[in-house]
């Protein structure tokens, strides 16, 4: 899926309504959101790993090579379905995100048996570890207190895997002497989007926008946003 938003074109010169062809749009850049399907990203997670490791019984279009030490391991397996099970997972960590489907992926790529996948189950390829790294550089560019909103929500919030209420976050934050916050919409605004409003039966919600990102607060990758923790 693609979303944009254009604005109209506009005629470089017009001369009693005649438009002379030479159109332009009046902004620098675009920004257009991508999301792959779940069953697009399976197939392309399937079609990466027997581009890899061989013919994995994935029936994809890639030109397979010989098994690799992992391709052997998977298919001797005692587990059941551990080969469609591993698609699956990649593919529903990657939400949509064709990068992170890719740095996972390299991650797996790395390993060489069954046992090497499982220890790594749980670990944040490193690629995506340094985009949020990145990506909270601009929370830590905020003055003072848009930057303590910021890293307090996202820690309280990340203690739940449904989020926290905002009535809740606004109590907890005007504890820490946070003052003048009289909305969720601050909090959002302060976090840059790494929170979001989530539609559920009762109190409005706020929760981190993906799993990625919880792991990422919950195991201490980001020790300012630990040292933030309500």
């Amino acid at each position: 899926m693609v979303s944009a938003r254009c604005p109209p074109l506009y005629s470089a010169n017009t001369q009693d309504s005649h438009i002379d062809g030479s159109l332009y749009e009046p902004y620098e850049h675009v920004n257009i959101r991508l999301w792959v399907p779940p069953q697009a990203m399976e197939a392309f997670v399937a079609w990466d790993l027997e581009r890899e490791h061989g013919d994995l019984g994935l029936k994809s279009s890639a030109r397979k090579p010989p098994q690799s030490a992992l391709g052997e391991s998977l298919l001797s397996s005692q587990e059941s379905r551990p080969i469609q099970a591993l698609v699956e997972r990649i593919a529903a960590n990657s939400y949509g995100n064709i990068g992170i489907a890719r740095a996972r992926l390299d991650l797996v790529h790395e390993t060489e048996s069954c046992e090497d996948l499982d220890a790594r189950k749980e670990q944040l390829p490193a690629p995506i570890v340094a985009l949020f790294d990145c990506g909270l550089e601009r929370i830590l560019a905020q003055p003072k207190q848009q930057r303590e909103i910021a890293l307090k929500a996202i820690a309280a919030a990340a203690r739940y895997d449904d989020g926290e209420a905002i009535e809740d976050l606004l109590d907890q934050l005007r504890d820490f002497d946070i003052s003048g916050i009289r909305s969720g919409e601050e909090i959002v605004e302060a976090t840059k989007g790494w929170l979001v409003d989530i539609m559920v039966e009762g109190p409005q919600r706020l929760k981190l926008y993906n799993k990625n990102f919880l792991f990422y607060v919950e195991q201490r990758y980001h020790r300012t946003i630990h040292r933030s923790s309500i």
